[in-house]
Protein backbone atom coordinates (compact mmCIF):
# COMPACT_ATOMS: atom_id res chain seq x y z
CA UNK A 1 0.00 0.00 0.00
CA UNK A 2 2.68 2.33 1.01
CA UNK A 3 4.27 1.89 -2.32
CA UNK A 4 1.34 2.33 -4.43
CA UNK A 5 1.17 5.78 -2.41
CA UNK A 6 4.27 6.31 -3.53
CA UNK A 7 3.97 6.07 -7.01
CA UNK A 8 0.78 7.67 -7.18
CA UNK A 9 2.31 10.86 -5.24
CA UNK A 10 5.52 10.89 -7.83
CA UNK A 11 2.70 10.92 -10.45
CA UNK A 12 0.99 14.41 -9.43
CA UNK A 13 3.96 15.89 -8.46
CA UNK A 14 5.19 14.79 -12.15
CA UNK A 15 1.98 16.00 -13.68
CA UNK A 16 2.07 19.39 -11.57
CA UNK A 17 5.20 20.22 -12.60
CA UNK A 18 4.39 19.29 -16.61
CA UNK A 19 0.94 21.62 -16.19
CA UNK A 20 3.18 24.60 -14.57
CA UNK A 21 5.09 24.85 -17.54
CA UNK A 22 1.93 25.73 -19.66
CA UNK A 23 1.88 29.78 -19.60
CA UNK A 24 -1.88 30.51 -19.07
CA UNK A 25 -4.15 31.62 -21.93
CA UNK A 26 -4.48 35.01 -22.24
CA UNK A 27 -8.18 34.71 -23.98
CA UNK A 28 -8.36 38.96 -24.08
CA UNK A 29 -5.05 39.09 -26.24
CA UNK A 30 -6.02 35.57 -28.65
CA UNK A 31 -9.44 37.24 -29.58
CA UNK A 32 -8.26 41.16 -29.74
CA UNK A 33 -5.64 39.41 -32.49
CA UNK A 34 -6.88 39.55 -36.42
CA UNK A 35 -8.63 36.01 -37.29
CA UNK A 36 -5.71 33.99 -38.72
CA UNK A 37 -4.63 30.41 -37.86
CA UNK A 38 -3.65 30.44 -34.31
CA UNK A 39 -1.91 27.09 -34.48
CA UNK A 40 -1.77 24.26 -32.94
CA UNK A 41 0.07 25.33 -29.59
CA UNK A 42 -2.88 27.71 -28.76
CA UNK A 43 -5.84 24.80 -29.47
CA UNK A 44 -4.26 22.60 -27.25
CA UNK A 45 -4.77 24.82 -24.24
CA UNK A 46 -8.41 24.08 -24.53
CA UNK A 47 -8.59 20.47 -26.28
CA UNK A 48 -5.65 18.76 -25.28
CA UNK A 49 -7.22 14.81 -25.09
CA UNK A 50 -7.53 15.96 -29.26
CA UNK A 51 -4.36 17.39 -29.56
CA UNK A 52 -2.48 14.74 -27.99
CA UNK A 53 -4.37 12.14 -30.57
CA UNK A 54 -3.25 14.14 -33.16
CA UNK A 55 -0.11 14.63 -32.62
CA UNK A 56 0.48 10.80 -32.30
CA UNK A 57 -0.63 10.64 -35.92
CA UNK A 58 0.96 11.71 -39.54
CA UNK A 59 -1.64 14.30 -39.68
CA UNK A 60 0.95 16.14 -37.22
CA UNK A 61 3.10 16.12 -39.52
CA UNK A 62 1.87 16.20 -43.39
CA UNK A 63 2.95 20.15 -43.75
CA UNK A 64 5.51 21.17 -42.03
CA UNK A 65 7.41 24.45 -42.32
CA UNK A 66 11.30 23.97 -43.53
CA UNK A 67 12.50 27.87 -43.05
CA UNK A 68 12.12 26.87 -39.00
CA UNK A 69 13.64 24.01 -39.46
CA UNK A 70 15.26 22.57 -42.72
CA UNK A 71 15.35 19.22 -41.06
CA UNK A 72 11.88 18.26 -41.90
CA UNK A 73 13.52 17.46 -45.31
CA UNK A 74 14.03 14.33 -45.51
CA UNK A 75 16.84 14.62 -48.11
CA UNK A 76 19.49 16.28 -49.94
CA UNK A 77 18.24 18.90 -52.66
CA UNK A 78 20.65 17.60 -55.24
CA UNK A 79 19.85 19.54 -58.14
CA UNK A 80 22.09 17.34 -60.16
CA UNK A 81 20.84 13.92 -58.74
CA UNK A 82 17.22 14.93 -59.34
CA UNK A 83 17.63 15.57 -62.92
CA UNK A 84 19.26 12.21 -63.23
CA UNK A 85 16.34 10.79 -62.27
CA UNK A 86 13.79 12.73 -64.46
CA UNK A 87 16.07 12.28 -67.29
CA UNK A 88 15.70 7.94 -66.90
CA UNK A 89 12.03 9.14 -67.20
CA UNK A 90 12.21 10.81 -70.00
CA UNK A 91 9.97 9.09 -72.03
CA UNK A 92 6.81 9.52 -70.26
CA UNK A 93 7.59 13.32 -68.97
CA UNK A 94 5.21 16.13 -70.61
CA UNK A 95 8.63 18.10 -70.26
CA UNK A 96 12.01 17.45 -71.02
CA UNK A 97 13.71 16.52 -68.22
CA UNK A 98 16.12 19.42 -68.37
CA UNK A 99 13.35 21.96 -68.39
CA UNK A 100 11.59 20.76 -65.30
CA UNK A 101 11.61 23.79 -62.61
CA UNK A 102 13.46 21.98 -59.63
CA UNK A 103 14.20 24.46 -56.43
CA UNK A 104 16.87 25.00 -54.55
CA UNK A 105 17.18 24.12 -50.50
CA UNK A 106 16.24 28.34 -50.18
CA UNK A 107 13.20 28.06 -52.03
CA UNK A 108 11.45 25.50 -50.95
CA UNK A 109 8.84 26.85 -47.79
CA UNK A 110 6.99 24.22 -46.66
CA UNK A 111 7.19 20.38 -47.09
CA UNK A 112 4.52 17.68 -47.53
CA UNK A 113 4.34 14.30 -46.73
CA UNK A 114 7.15 12.67 -44.06
CA UNK A 115 7.16 8.70 -44.61
CA UNK A 116 5.88 7.51 -48.09
CA UNK A 117 6.83 10.59 -50.11
CA UNK A 118 7.79 14.44 -50.13
CA UNK A 119 6.81 17.06 -52.03
CA UNK A 120 8.01 20.99 -51.55
CA UNK A 121 5.81 24.16 -51.74
CA UNK A 122 7.28 26.86 -52.99
CA UNK A 123 6.41 30.41 -54.03
CA UNK A 124 6.17 32.15 -57.01
CA UNK A 125 4.87 35.95 -57.76
CA UNK A 126 3.42 35.87 -54.39
CA UNK A 127 1.57 32.37 -54.75
CA UNK A 128 2.10 29.30 -53.60
CA UNK A 129 2.43 26.09 -55.84
CA UNK A 130 3.97 22.74 -55.43
CA UNK A 131 7.13 22.11 -56.85
CA UNK A 132 7.17 19.78 -59.89
CA UNK A 133 9.13 16.73 -58.00
CA UNK A 134 8.49 14.09 -55.28
CA UNK A 135 10.92 11.92 -53.68
CA UNK A 136 10.07 8.48 -52.60
CA UNK A 137 11.21 7.59 -49.54
CA UNK A 138 11.23 3.84 -50.29
CA UNK A 139 12.99 3.68 -53.62
CA UNK A 140 15.26 6.75 -52.99
CA UNK A 141 14.59 8.12 -56.33
CA UNK A 142 12.80 11.75 -57.64
CA UNK A 143 10.21 11.27 -59.80
CA UNK A 144 7.56 14.33 -61.56
CA UNK A 145 4.54 15.83 -60.60
CA UNK A 146 2.91 17.57 -62.81
CA UNK A 147 5.58 18.93 -64.50
CA UNK A 148 3.56 20.59 -67.24
CA UNK A 149 0.81 22.59 -65.42
CA UNK A 150 2.62 22.66 -61.92
CA UNK A 151 2.29 27.06 -61.90
CA UNK A 152 -1.41 26.51 -62.63
CA UNK A 153 -2.10 24.97 -59.82
CA UNK A 154 -1.94 27.23 -56.38
CA UNK A 155 -1.93 25.29 -53.29
CA UNK A 156 -4.83 27.38 -51.45
CA UNK A 157 -6.93 26.00 -54.31
CA UNK A 158 -5.96 22.76 -55.32
CA UNK A 159 -5.35 21.11 -51.94
CA UNK A 160 -5.50 23.90 -48.88
CA UNK A 161 -9.02 24.42 -49.18
CA UNK A 162 -9.43 21.07 -47.21
CA UNK A 163 -5.68 20.05 -45.89
CA UNK A 164 -5.35 23.56 -44.21
CA UNK A 165 -1.59 24.70 -44.03
CA UNK A 166 -0.66 25.16 -40.19
CA UNK A 167 0.41 28.60 -40.44
CA UNK A 168 -1.07 32.28 -40.67
CA UNK A 169 -0.40 32.55 -44.85
CA UNK A 170 -3.60 30.84 -45.83
CA UNK A 171 -5.52 33.02 -44.13
CA UNK A 172 -4.85 36.28 -46.46
CA UNK A 173 -4.84 34.02 -49.53
CA UNK A 174 -7.79 31.20 -48.14
CA UNK A 175 -10.99 30.79 -49.28
CA UNK A 176 -13.71 31.15 -46.86
CA UNK A 177 -13.66 27.99 -46.34
CA UNK A 178 -10.04 26.98 -46.25
CA UNK A 179 -9.70 25.30 -42.71
CA UNK A 180 -10.90 22.62 -40.72
CA UNK A 181 -13.74 24.11 -38.85
CA UNK A 182 -15.05 25.11 -42.02
CA UNK A 183 -15.87 22.24 -42.94
CA UNK A 184 -16.02 19.84 -39.75
CA UNK A 185 -17.75 22.44 -37.69
CA UNK A 186 -20.30 24.16 -39.58
CA UNK A 187 -22.29 27.19 -38.00
CA UNK A 188 -25.25 24.73 -37.30
CA UNK A 189 -25.85 24.80 -33.62
CA UNK A 190 -28.01 26.86 -31.00
CA UNK A 191 -27.09 28.99 -28.50
CA UNK A 192 -29.37 31.78 -28.92
CA UNK A 193 -30.52 31.20 -31.86
CA UNK A 194 -30.25 28.43 -34.65
CA UNK A 195 -26.68 28.56 -36.64
CA UNK A 196 -25.47 31.28 -33.99
CA UNK A 197 -22.39 28.89 -32.46
CA UNK A 198 -20.20 26.30 -34.45
CA UNK A 199 -20.78 22.21 -34.17
CA UNK A 200 -18.93 20.54 -31.88
CA UNK A 201 -20.30 16.98 -32.80
CA UNK A 202 -18.79 16.33 -35.95
CA UNK A 203 -21.89 15.88 -37.67
CA UNK A 204 -22.50 17.29 -40.73
CA UNK A 205 -26.59 18.02 -41.66
CA UNK A 206 -27.19 17.34 -45.05
CA UNK A 207 -29.78 19.58 -47.29
CA UNK A 208 -32.86 17.45 -46.95
CA UNK A 209 -33.05 18.54 -43.24
CA UNK A 210 -33.33 21.59 -44.26
CA UNK A 211 -35.77 21.03 -47.50
CA UNK A 212 -37.91 19.04 -44.29
CA UNK A 213 -37.74 22.00 -41.95
CA UNK A 214 -36.80 25.56 -43.26
CA UNK A 215 -35.44 26.38 -39.80
CA UNK A 216 -33.01 23.83 -39.51
CA UNK A 217 -29.44 25.09 -41.58
CA UNK A 218 -27.38 22.72 -43.14
CA UNK A 219 -23.23 22.16 -43.35
CA UNK A 220 -23.56 22.66 -46.90
CA UNK A 221 -24.79 26.39 -47.08
CA UNK A 222 -23.13 27.58 -44.70
CA UNK A 223 -20.12 27.84 -47.09
CA UNK A 224 -20.80 30.64 -49.08
CA UNK A 225 -20.24 28.80 -52.45
CA UNK A 226 -23.11 27.13 -52.08
CA UNK A 227 -25.21 29.47 -50.18
CA UNK A 228 -27.47 30.20 -52.79
CA UNK A 229 -27.83 26.92 -54.36
CA UNK A 230 -30.87 24.58 -54.80
CA UNK A 231 -31.38 22.66 -51.92
CA UNK A 232 -32.53 19.98 -54.11
CA UNK A 233 -30.02 19.85 -56.13
CA UNK A 234 -27.49 20.18 -53.60
CA UNK A 235 -28.79 16.81 -51.93
CA UNK A 236 -29.27 15.28 -55.20
CA UNK A 237 -25.75 16.20 -55.63
CA UNK A 238 -24.79 14.44 -52.15
CA UNK A 239 -26.57 11.28 -53.52
CA UNK A 240 -24.51 10.69 -56.46
CA UNK A 241 -21.51 10.98 -54.75
CA UNK A 242 -22.03 9.48 -51.48
CA UNK A 243 -23.37 5.90 -53.46
CA UNK A 244 -21.68 2.70 -53.61
CA UNK A 245 -21.25 0.67 -56.83
CA UNK A 246 -22.97 -1.88 -57.44
CA UNK A 247 -20.56 -4.62 -57.32
CA UNK A 248 -19.68 -6.66 -60.06
CA UNK A 249 -18.48 -9.92 -61.01
CA UNK A 250 -19.30 -13.40 -59.25
CA UNK A 251 -19.22 -15.23 -55.99
CA UNK A 252 -16.10 -17.07 -56.12
CA UNK A 253 -16.38 -20.87 -55.08
CA UNK A 254 -14.83 -22.10 -52.03
CA UNK A 255 -11.19 -23.55 -52.24
CA UNK A 256 -9.73 -26.52 -50.93
CA UNK A 257 -6.43 -27.09 -49.60
CA UNK A 258 -6.97 -30.85 -49.35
Amino acid sequence: MKKRNLVLACCMIAFTFACGRESPLDMESVLSEPRTHVGSDTCKMCHLEHYDSWKMTQHSRMIQDARRNRDVIVTEIDGEKIRRDLAKLEAKLKVPSDRIYVPGIDEILYTIGSQWKQRYIVQKEGTLYISPIQYNMETHRWVNYHEQDWDKRPWLLKCAKCHEMVNRNGAHSIHSFANCVGCHMPRIAKSAEIGDIRSHTFVALLPRETIADKTIPNSCTSCHKHRDVDLNKLQAAYDQLTQRPKPTGHVMAPVSYE
